[in-house]
């Protein structure tokens, strides 16, 4: 700071620092007019802070120089590396700092009442630790509860908030939903959740409505959502992502945030023939016979989803004659996706669960001999 007036020697300084900012180590660093011995003028100077009860804390200090005069406008630097950040992601309440005389601070030489403070763009997150994510059901399409635990690096008051990000594999209920939270031991009070666009769930007052932080950082949260459904095929659910907020005056400023690469695989279900194959033509070694499988699936085929079937090892197909016999009349596919061993086709019109499906396959080479064959392999895709 610089003082638009000239300055004796010797002053002493009082300077009130914000209440979301811990003084620990009780130290700063003085340059300019703010040092008071001679030689270095880097100086460092043990300080006790001190409350006041209305205008918040403060250290008091012998601060300007008392080896020469210092003229008009003198410039002096503190530097304060001893502060501890605050515990969220806003900006931080102002320093003011006031010069006086006398060591009793009687005689008051200069004042700035709105001083500096720390932004909230200066200022990063805490990261969440051990996240994890598990399904109730590991099943592909099944509607379970979703078991969420993380560790914490930061205390956040009683009626915070936590946001969950869930992954984008796992469909929620509508926006403005309420979801029911199961909390696992004591870790949380809450016991619903809203969600919001983005696969988003927003926990409010985690611990209560109070203001106040109880529980010390770290510490594990540990909860389950209800009602949620795993994705619709067995591949991975996608990140999870959390943020916790402190709440001060009803607004809500960020505290953690961490994020996992992936989550979890669900499993894929079963499927179920419903009869044995049928054969058009059951003479061995028959080039044109059109075999037919019907089956039924655990889980839904969408619009637009696939089934492969893949042939046993004693019977092959043609892919022209598969085509032109009309196989893909009823389910689309192409003569890229048909080979001597397997045809995939494209599903228009979506596949419900337990529906009876019946896929007649044309130019099948039956075996050379009248021995059973291995088995279809049938797999869905999304």
């Amino acid at each position: 700071m610089t003082i638009p007036i000239p300055m004796e020697l010797g002053c002493y300084i009082k300077m009130y620092y914000p209440k979301d900012l811990a003084f620990q180590f009780k130290r700063i660093i003085a340059q300019g007019f703010f040092a008071p011995k001679t030689g270095d003028r880097l100086y460092e100077e043990q300080i006790n802070p001190v409350m006041d009860e209305q205008r918040g804390p403060y250290i008091a200090f012998n601060g300007c120089n008392n080896y020469n005069g210092i003229g008009y406008e003198p410039y002096g630097r503190l530097v304060i590396n001893t502060l501890q950040t605050p515990p969220q992601i806003k900006d931080s309440g102002h320093f003011s700092i006031e010069i006086y005389k006398d060591k009793d601070f009687k005689r008051k030489i200069a004042y700035q009442d709105k001083g500096g403070f720390l932004p909230a763009s200066a200022l990063q997150p805490g990261l969440l630790d051990e996240l994890d994510i598990e399904p109730g059901n590991t099943g592909v399409d099944v509607k379970t509860g979703h078991r969420i635990a993380f560790t914490t690096a930061h205390s956040f008051s009683n009626n915070g908030m936590i946001r969950v990000y869930m992954p984008p594999g796992i469909k929620l209920k509508e926006p403005g939903s309420t979801v029911e939270i199961e909390p696992i031991g004591d870790s949380i009070e809450a016991t619903t959740g809203t969600v919001f666009p983005g696969n988003i769930i927003e926990i409010r007052d985690v611990w209560g409505p109070d203001s106040t932080v109880e529980s010390n950082a770290p510490y594990t949260i540990d909860f389950v959502i209800k009602g949620s459904t795993n994705p619709s095929s067995a591949k991975d659910a996608g990140p999870l992502k959390i943020i916790t907020y402190t709440n001060i005056d009803g607004k809500y400023y960020e505290v953690d945030e961490g994020e996992t690469v992936d989550s979890f695989v669900p499993g894929p279900g079963d499927i179920r023939a419903t009869s044995p194959v049928t054969v058009s033509n059951p003479i061995t070694y028959n080039k044109d016979s059109t075999w037919t499988l019907k089956f039924t699936t655990t889980n839904p085929v969408p619009l637009g989803g696939f089934v492969k079937v893949e042939l046993p090892p004693q019977v092959t197909l043609s892919p022209s004659t598969t085509i032109s016999g009309g196989s893909c009349r009823k389910y689309s596919c192409e003569a890229k996706d048909i080979t001597p061993t397997s045809i995939i086709f494209k599903v228009t019109e979506k596949i419900k669960r337990g529906e009876d499906v019946s896929i007649d396959i044309v130019g099948i080479q039956n075996p050379r001999t009248t021995q059973p064959t291995d088995t279809f392999k049938i797999t869905t895709y999304d």
